[in-house]
């Protein structure tokens, strides 16, 4: 039998082949997009019970659905909710594909004030970022920012923790700060400075004062900072140092008593402390 005779006695079972693994790969396909995607039966399940239980437990306190959008990470829908021109008072709601009700995160975002610490430590950072980033900085650093502690951020890994923090009373929704006031209160810089010096407290001491010097002129408070020098022969790790206690008069002597090389660090704390 030729060839040209066997494809024509079995065509139709050639059809029928192809249409299978056409369906099935249109399939794959619609699979796939799915996951990444969502679709739009699901989503408009999820909006329209987003739209009910924000009626029913939210509407009265003022909030309305934003949007709806779709998290391929966790394959759920996120119903963005949020109070008319406020910045702190905005949550999700989370569903899954089929439109079941998951969560929200109202009392974490909303309740017990996340979102209004990320508003106030971002403008901090921001107003930090204004020094380091400035040509007035004279240091090499791959790591530089400035942060607000909050209730409950102490680090209590450490022997005396940051020992400052501002507390959740002051957190009120869209309510106005003085971040530099705030930054006096609570501020802690994060900075790391690769030095071609040896990483002695003396390069510290001379560091730490540059840094003080260049904050005050820029009207730039903070209470402590977390200081590590880099250096080829190792490095040098000053943390929660005041900045009550930077003042040039036996500041080298200060930093003695608490400046740790790197393995100093891992034997007190009993964990290995990555260089960046």
């Amino acid at each position: 039998m030729s060839v040209k005779s066997f494809i024509s006695r079995y065509l139709t079972v050639f059809r029928i082949i192809a249409a299978i693994i056409a369906f099935a790969l249109i399939g794959v396909l619609l699979w796939g997009a799915n996951d990444l995607l969502g679709n739009p039966i699901s989503y408009s399940i999820a909006k329209k019970n987003a739209q009910k239980y924000i009626a029913e437990k939210y509407a009265a306190d003022g909030y309305v659905l934003e949007g709806v959008s779709y998290s391929f990470k966790f394959k759920d829908y996120l119903a963005h909710v949020a109070k008319n021109n406020s910045e702190d008072c905005r949550f999700t709601v989370f569903f899954g594909m089929d439109g079941s009700f998951r969560g929200d995160n109202y009392e974490s975002l909303v309740q017990n004030g996340s979102n209004i610490r990320r508003r106030l430590d971002m403008s901090y950072r921001e107003l930090v970022d204004s020094v380091l980033e400035s040509p007035a900085y004279p240091y090499s650093t791959n790591i530089a920012y400035g942060s607000l502690i909050f209730e409950g951020d102490e680090d209590k890994s450490k022997e005396k923790g940051h020992d400052f923090a501002l507390p959740d009373s002051i957190l009120v929704p869209d309510a106005l700060y003085n971040i530099t006031e705030l930054g006096g209160k609570a501020g802690l810089l994060t900075i790391y400075v690769s030095t071609e010096k040896a990483a002695t407290p003396e390069n510290a001491a001379d560091i730490l004062l540059e840094i003080k010097t260049l904050m005050e002129q820029a009207g730039v408070m903070f209470y402590a900072i977390d200081l590590t020098l880099q250096s080829s022969g190792g490095d040098y790790i000053i943390e929660n140092f005041h900045r009550s206690d930077i003042y040039e008069d036996g500041l080298a002597e200060r930093i003695w008593n608490i400046g740790l090389t790197t393995d100093e660090y891992n034997a007190k704390y009993g964990a290995e402390r990555k260089d960046y």
